[in-house]
């Protein structure tokens, strides 16, 4: 699971540098907008689904707290959404 997330995280890193490398060449300025755009979409997205994810669990009774873990996600996406994905599937899913 943890690879996956990994795998994940490196397509999208991929994709949103080839997007960026390409919007660069025709058009510099255009290419520093989306590049700020996009490298916030990522952590963003990730952020809204953790959170909205740790309250389902929080409203099984599961003591987990969401807003703190969409703000590690959200900050360090790299290290927290491995770290969510182990714990919903290892701790969290066996209740």
């Amino acid at each position: 699971m943890v690879i996956l997330a990994w795998l994940i995280l490196f397509v999208a890193v991929l994709i949103v540098a080839s997007v960026v490398i390409l919007a660069g060449l025709i058009n510099p300025a255009a290419g520093i907008v989306l590049s700020m755009v996009l490298w916030l979409a990522i952590p963003i997205i990730l952020t809204i689904w953790v959170v909205d994810d740790a309250k389902k669990f929080r409203d099984r009774g599961i003591d987990v707290t969401p807003v703190l873990w969409g703000l590690g996600v959200f900050l360090l996406a790299g290290i927290f959404f491995p770290v969510y994905l182990i714990y919903r599937q290892i701790v969290w899913l066996k209740r």
